[in-house]
């Protein structure tokens, strides 16, 4: 087995990962401006002052979502899934499997949390991949599930049955990315990791960002030119690493660099036009750049994240000192954040989970290990003052968990 380290200790490295300083009993509307509004090539961008970021301040989750839903899923043994990405539906969730531990594919569950059925497999033949998907989407008006692979010239595709249909064709082999299939005009717009590193690719990157159709037909793209290749041309696939988060209507882009920091920026592709519009971006003043950063569009905020890396054995990273933050788009006041769970009593999501890496597709979405889960409600009920029927709401769940459960899935629509 090859092993990645960056991304596996990326992922490691998450839990237990908290913001530093005091916390203020203020709300964001309160805060200091932190953000201005700065007009590039006709696009406004907000651009935050980074050493204007210096409180902390506790933010409900109730603040950006409405009511939150608590998912157990099936616990038939074929239903069992990793700590993964989810996709939310109207009807569905759609779980994403795992390459690295038993090759678990990914699965799709009804709200309620009942298995419906595996979403292809592990392996060569039709509708199956023979390595991790990097990206999804789950499209249940028009009965369709569609997985991106690593290292992969097709995007599969399937029914909510999880019955294999004709792949979505590239142009060319990917190392990895992100892809929105927009069935209303048959677009499909990819937004990639330039590698242009023969060890992982054979094929040097020549777009970054394209749109084509469903058969595979190349429409327009943007190339690696001068006016990109400073933000977005690596050597090492393990310093970039693409985002498309999908809160909002625009197809937002984000490439987070880790080995080389750099001032980086959060776009929005214009499929139409063939570009790419600026929208986020943090100015650090020529000052140290955080090694590790994530910068996420909500409909109303951005959030985001910064980190340092400890190396905790050759090869192998942990992310340390994590700082959150949350910038209102409108009055660009903004500040550090704890982001708390008050539908559960205040508990920390920082404690358990990423909190800048769980909105998707209109959602915060998480999907918890019950041992993780039972950890965190433990240190809610210890820890946490709340009123009585609170602690007994917590109480149930609490008790209601058992480490040998499969997942459960937490979701909540976006204001």
């Amino acid at each position: 087995m090859r092993i990645f380290p960056f991304f596996l200790a990326m992922s490691a490295g998450m839990f237990g990962c908290h913001g530093s300083g005091d916390i203020l009993s203020q709300s964001l509307n309160e805060s200091e401006q932190v953000a201005v509004l700065k007009t590039v090539n006709n696009h406004q961008v907000v651009v935050c002052d980074f050493e204007l970021l210096k409180d902390t301040i506790a933010v409900p989750l109730s603040y950006l979502t409405e009511e939150l839903h608590i998912v157990r899923l099936d616990n038939s043994p074929e239903a069992y899934v990793p700590v993964s990405d989810v996709s939310v539906g109207d009807h569905c969730l759609l779980v994403g499997g795992d390459y690295w531990n038993g090759k678990v594919p990914h699965k799709l569950f009804d709200r309620s949390g009942s298995f419906i059925t595996d979403i292809g497999g592990f392996g060569r033949g039709p509708g199956e991949y023979f390595t991790s998907i990097f990206s999804q989407q789950l499209d249940e008006k028009n009965n369709r599930i569609y997985l991106l692979p690593w290292r992969s010239d097709r995007i599969l595709v399937y029914d909510l049955k999880g019955n294999p249909l004709d792949p979505i064709r590239l142009p060319c082999r990917i190392h990895i990315g992100r892809f929105r299939v927009n069935r209303e005009d048959s677009i499909v717009s990819v937004f990639v990791a330039p590698v242009n590193d023969r060890r992982t690719n054979t094929q040097p990157t020549v777009h970054f960002a394209w749109s084509q159709d469903m058969s595979g037909k190349f429409l327009k793209g943007l190339s690696l030119s001068p006016e990109y290749l400073s933000v977005f041309d690596m050597t090492r696939f393990e310093a970039n690493y693409p985002h498309s988060f999908g809160n909002v209507r625009e197809q937002d882009v984000y490439t987070a660099t880790s080995i080389n920091p750099r001032q980086d920026t959060l776009y929005h592709y214009d499929v139409q036009n063939n570009q790419l519009i600026p929208r986020f971006t943090i100015d650090f003043k020529n000052g140290k750049i955080p090694v590790v950063r994530l910068y996420c569009e909500l409909p109303n905020h951005y959030i985001g994240r910064f980190a340092e890396l400890k190396e905790v054995a050759r090869g192998m990273f942990r992310t340390v000192n994590c700082k959150y933050f949350l910038i209102d788009k409108t009055t660009l006041k903004g500040s550090y954040i704890k982001l708390e769970n008050d539908f559960l009593g205040n508990m920390d999501i920082a404690a358990i989970k990423d909190p800048a890496g769980s909105f998707w597709d209109g959602y915060y979405v998480d999907n918890y290990d019950p041992a993780y889960l039972l950890e965190g409600l433990e240190n809610t009920l210890a820890g946490k003052k709340m009123s009585a029927e609170m602690r007994e709401k917590l109480t149930r769940l609490k008790d209601s968990i058992k480490e040998t459960d499969n997942n459960y899935v937490f979701y909540a629509k976006l204001k």
